[in-house]
């Protein structure tokens, strides 16, 4: 009897901890979470693994921190839908730089490829 009541709540402690962290995901908007996704990817495979952090500025606009603590390295951009863009992008998000990190790692590897706007007012 007892070993029942442990597995039912080990099952609602797993089943809860999993709403919450999708509904906590699903908070952000699609082009934010494959900028994440994409950027994070990116820069671990150019720099080595980073860990990356967004938070909202405006509704459409958010700030993404991405962090190489092993080579002291910080990649900070803006995050907008891709229809904000002031020219084509072919992903669903438009990327600004807005670190010296993030300026430089917008030729390099893979980042290239993001069309990242480097020009910061």
């Amino acid at each position: 009897m007892k070993k029942s009541v442990l597995i039912t709540i080990l099952g609602v402690a797993v089943v809860a901890t999993a709403f919450v962290s999708y509904a906590s995901r699903s908070e952000k908007p699609e082009y934010l979470q494959a900028a994440e996704s994409r950027v994070s990817s990116y820069l671990t495979s150019d720099y080595g693994r980073v860990t990356c952090e967004s938070k909202p500025l405006t509704p459409q606009r958010w700030q993404l921190d991405c962090l190489n603590t092993d080579k002291g390295l910080a990649f900070q951009y803006v995050v907008q839908p891709a229809e904000k863009a002031p020219y084509n992008v072919s992903r669903p998000f438009y990327l600004e730089a807005t670190s010296g990190d993030a300026i430089k790692s917008a030729e390099q590897g893979l980042m290239r490829y993001l069309q990242i706007n480097t020009k910061t007012s």
